[in-house]
């Protein structure tokens, strides 16, 4: 299953930049990755994140993302990177779902209209699971709207 490494990158030093981006393309290709997106325009959708520069980068697994990263070859490119850039870095497996509903839906049935929990295997008769928080509810009656505001709440 492919793995994800997603980069919100801000350069500092252009020198550092220019050494880093000469190393790191190379290591992150021995590794089995491609640059899926570089640098292009950003453009904030939804929420407050902005970033400047993102570069999204697909390997074949995580266990490939992770050798990458720990690799010699990196580690060169990496010994530029404090001065060259501050970044915000993370990995994402593909193809993996939170919630598979399919699956869900063969062992419980579907959801009626309305309804926002669903009960678990195992849970009491009156315990649900949010579906929104994917935190367990006591409440005894079915669900209304997730409060959403609050990410500690489970359901009103």
């Amino acid at each position: 299953m492919s793995a994800y490494v997603i980069s919100d990158v801000v350069p500092q030093d252009e020198e550092a930049w220019k050494a880093y981006v000469r190393l790191a393309p190379a290591t992150i290709e021995k590794y089995g990755g491609r640059y899926l997106a570089r640098g292009g325009p950003v453009r904030t959708m939804e929420g407050n994140w902005s970033p400047r520069l993102i570069v999204l980068v697909e390997f074949p697994d995580r266990a490939a993302v992770e050798a990458w990263y720990a690799s010699p070859q990196y580690a060169e490119a990496l010994a530029f990177r404090s001065k060259a850039l501050g970044r915000n870095l993370i990995c994402v497996d593909g193809g993996y779902t939170w919630f598979d509903a399919r699956r869900n839906i063969a062992r419980h049935g579907p959801l009626e209209r309305g309804d926002k929990s669903i009960q678990l295997p195992g849970r009491r008769d009156d315990e649900k699971t949010c579906l929104f928080h994917r935190r367990p509810s006591r409440a005894k009656t079915r669900h209304g709207r997730c409060d959403g505001q609050r990410q500690d709440a489970l359901c009103q």
